[in-house]
């Protein structure tokens, strides 16, 4: 597998669980966004799977979120 096939992948990834944690929470783009200290389109790019570069802003959601960056982005359970 290609390197940019990965990030595709991972990217996938973590819209599904940035969607399923929102549904979850009932969180709107703009309070994610407020959470990770982005633009509301940042959020929209991640959401549809495009984008998730900035792994700063990730790390403030995650936290925010009670999540550790690698469930979040990943999907993987929390240990």
């Amino acid at each position: 597998m290609t390197r940019r096939r990965k990030t595709e992948i991972e990217a996938i990834a973590f819209a599904s669980v940035l969607k399923t944690v929102a549904k979850e929470r009932g969180l709107t783009l703009k309070q994610i966004s407020e959470m990770a200290g982005v633009a509301v389109s940042v959020v929209g790019d991640w959401s549809a799977g495009t984008n998730p570069q900035d792994l700063k802003a990730i790390g403030r959601l995650a936290r925010s979120l009670g999540m550790s960056m690698r469930s979040l982005l990943l999907g993987e359970p929390e240990e």
